[in-house]
């Protein structure tokens, strides 16, 4: 505190001008959740990243898709889903537009035509930097499709998070140091476990994940060539990658990636980024273990390289034989030098 009869000669003053910048805010989050949708208009949830932004992006937006109702008839009113779709991906629809809501005689609305509760079709402009960062589709009882030349691509540090019957992904779908999670399941989850008397017996309809030969699954850290100048987020670790399903056939030409990424300073250095994770279990139902009998066909380019250290990779199958040969066809075998390929630092069998 000043001494009160102090006098003072001149008093200091400086001033500062700051150039103005953009800062972005998080996204919010949409969820729609129905036995059958008719997805027509214009969902969007873009996020801005300012220069000042660049090592902690804002919260990605969310859309959350969930083909399911409340069956009234169980006292917790439990979820099923009743007219589970084909989900396919494609830049445009030939679906007929959906007819307008109309309600019946009695007041209730008027069901979607057929052909509308048995495909849909999503603009891969959903997920994105135009779109949406964290994006979850659930159509358990469903199949879901990415055709070739497809990709689906979210923001730096976004999810993708796919639940089906069947799965096949031809094209690439990317989350720089995100996460990519997919569930297939061979038996509905929608059925209570407790409730059964007996393991159920496999479905040979459903359960099945396809991974093509030009299919990509990449999370691998960013690359940012120069740090101080380039605004776009950087996030340098790998990122993980969960597929879980009863089958799975993963092609030869494919390739898993959860590589480290690098960034260079001003002044050349590089810092890496770790490798990230690859988790593949397969064999038995994602949600009721006991159901078995499962198969993973392993020819993808498996991949978590790093400057620092390497990433992980867990594998569950049915019978695993490393070197030699084997005439069992439920047999994944690997070659011993399969664990000095890949650049990963850990492995889990």
């Amino acid at each position: 505190q000043a001494t009160p009869d102090r006098a003072y000669q001149s008093a200091v003053t400086s001033s500062e001008f700051e150039q103005g910048y953009t800062q972005g805010a998080n996204g919010g989050g949409i969820s729609i959740t129905a036995p059958a949708m008719a997805l027509d208009g214009n969902l969007v949830g873009n996020t801005v990243s300012g220069p000042r932004q660049q090592q902690q992006a804002p919260n990605p937006s969310s859309l959350s898709l969930m083909f399911q109702a409340q069956d009234i008839n169980t006292p917790a009113f439990l979820p099923f889903s009743p007219t589970p779709p084909s989900i396919l991906f494609q830049a445009s629809s030939d679906l007929l537009p959906a007819a307008p809501f109309a309600l019946d005689n009695s007041g209730n609305p008027l069901p979607l035509q057929a052909d509308r509760k048995a495909e849909v079709i999503l603009s891969p402009s959903l997920i994105g930097q135009s779109g949406f960062g964290s994006f979850t589709i659930d159509n358990s009882n469903g199949a879901i499709t990415v055709p070739a030349q497809i990709e689906l691509k979210s923001v730096v540090g976004g999810s993708i998070n796919l639940s089906a019957a069947n799965m096949d992904i031809e094209g690439s779908l990317v989350a720089p140091g995100g996460n990519l999670q997919f569930t297939v399941y061979d038996f509905s989850p929608y059925v209570d476990p407790s409730t059964l008397l007996t393991t159920p017996s496999p479905d040979p309809t459903r359960g099945h994940f396809i991974l093509g030969p030009g299919g990509n699954l990449n999370v691998e850290g960013t690359i940012a060539l120069n740090f101080s100048e380039d605004p776009t987020p950087i996030l340098l670790p790998g990122g993980t990658i969960s597929l879980k399903s009863y089958s799975a056939a993963l092609a030869q030409g494919s390739t898993i990636d959860a590589s480290g990424g690098v960034a260079t300073s001003a002044t050349g250095k590089p810092t890496y980024g770790k490798g990230g994770s690859i988790t593949i279990d397969v064999g038995q139902d994602p949600n009721i273990a006991a159901i078995i009998g499962g198969h993973l066909f392993l020819d993808s380019s498996l991949r978590g390289y790093s400057g620092t250290k390497g990433g992980s990779l867990s594998i569950l199958a049915p019978l695993i034989q490393i070197g030699g040969s084997t005439a069992n066809p439920d047999t994944l075998l690997l070659s011993p030098d399969f664990f000095s390929s890949g650049g990963f630092s850990s492995f889990a069998l």
